[in-house]
């Protein structure tokens, strides 16, 4: 009862409205201040990484010569193009010794057909010979091109870990400036730490596949394995065309290797099979009649795999051009995945300027932007090497064929 007297009480009630008042009015200013604070350091965050450091003191720094191994590779810098680099192939690697020991191979068995007398396989031989050559020296060019290329895409994904272990180290500065101040939880503060480590573990880790690549492709090249040499071609390819499918079929059918050889040993075993015929019908000895069935064996695999040729050829060519397109596909939803991942970190950052989001949450959107630029190195790798085996497979090829030895008596 006493209490409804005096809530009746109007200057009672007048009173206690204040009071609530004042309560809420406190609440409110309290939020207010958290959201300037918040934004503040949002803002703060933002100018650190784009100018590339933190503007506040803190114990995690992001010192690539305390968490990067010394590599060792020493001396000038020795610049690379991919020109440069096929033609020091052709001059020394270790495929090309391989190359030109199977050619003195081929050329002694050319001089034991022509000591039997036999012109015909010894010319083929020595057309053959030059042939089978170009087709290693185009498998060389196509290991060369994948070495310098696999070697440029480990620098760059170098590059890209450093932006982002950089970029998530800022964050981290950030995340424990905002802890200090009460701003967001220790569990936070643990979840950066957390991705700060991963970034910097990636970050190694692209060291070592660098490190690894450029050590085999200097090797391969016959450099010093520790050469400071830096590849300078893009990886990307800019405005490049396939040519159309069916110019190529026809070409690779024209051209390839398998084909050619296929054809002439169709024809020569077909003689072979004829002479040891005429042998068996005049002779009809037992002797007689196993060179002809060895000749008829031999040319009907050399005659199916004539058949087959063309078949298969067109399969390979087919196949490699549906692998160029498939590449050229993968790569757009790559490019698309990293413009998309740009606007998420863009949309994080804004968030974070006005108190949406913590800098944790920016994190995970630089962690998108790296994995997206690693996807896209990926991509521009796979299909640039599957357009090179597209435009490979319409000329001679890659495969040498075997020639058989003469046999002398």
């Amino acid at each position: 009862m006493k209490k409804m007297t005096k809530l009746s009480n109007p200057e009672n009630r007048h009173i206690e409205r204040f009071r609530i008042k004042r309560h809420f009015a406190k609440k409110l200013l309290a939020a207010i201040m958290v959201f300037l604070i918040t934004g503040l350091l949002g803002a703060v965050y933002a100018l650190d990484l784009a100018e590339g450091a933190s503007a506040n003191p803190s114990p995690y720094t992001n010192d690539g010569a305390s968490i990067i191994p010394e590599l060792g590779f020493s001396g000038p810098v020795f610049n690379l193009s991919l020109a440069q680099a096929i033609d020091r192939a052709h001059q020394c690697s270790t495929a090309l010794a391989t190359a030109e020991a199977n050619k003195t191979a081929n050329e002694a068995k050319a001089e034991g057909y022509y000591a039997i007398s036999n012109e015909e396989m010894g010319e083929f031989i020595d057309e053959q010979d030059d042939r089978n050559y170009k087709a290693e020296m185009n498998a060389l060019d196509k290991t060369i091109v994948r070495k310098y290329f696999e070697t440029v895409q480990a620098r760059l994904a170098v590059q890209f870990s450093q932006e982002n272990s950089s970029a998530q180290t800022a964050a981290l500065n950030m995340a424990d400036l905002k802890f200090k101040n009460g701003a967001i939880s220790q569990n936070d503060l643990l979840k950066a730490q957390a991705n700060a480590s991963q970034a910097t573990a990636d970050l190694q880790t692209a060291q070592n596949g660098y490190t690894m690549a450029l050590m085999s492709f200097n090797q391969f090249l016959g450099y010093p394995l520790m050469q400071n040499t830096i590849l300078t071609d893009k990886l990307a390819l800019s405005g490049q065309s396939l040519t159309p499918l069916s110019d190529a079929i026809a070409r690779a059918k024209d051209n390839r290797n398998e084909v050619i050889a296929g054809e002439f040993m169709r024809d020569y075993l077909g003689d072979v099979k004829n002479d040891m015929e005429d042998l068996y019908d005049q002779s009809r000895s037992s002797l007689s009649k196993h060179l002809y069935l060895s000749a008829e064996s031999a040319w009907m695999i050399a005659n199916q795999a004539a058949d087959d040729a063309p078949d298969l050829i067109e399969m390979d060519v087919r196949g490699k051009y549906m692998a160029a397109i498939a590449t050229q596909s993968a790569l757009d939803a790559s490019q698309l995945g990293l413009e998309k991942a740009n606007t998420a970190k863009e949309i994080a950052n804004i968030s974070l300027n006005q108190g949406l989001i913590t800098a944790v949450d920016v994190q995970f959107a630089l962690t998108g932007v790296y994995q997206a630029n690693l996807m896209l190195l990926k991509g521009q790798l796979n299909n640039r090497l599957a357009i090179l085996d597209y435009e490979q497979s319409m000329g001679l090829g890659t495969t040498s064929v075997t020639i058989p030895a003469p046999v002398i008596n």
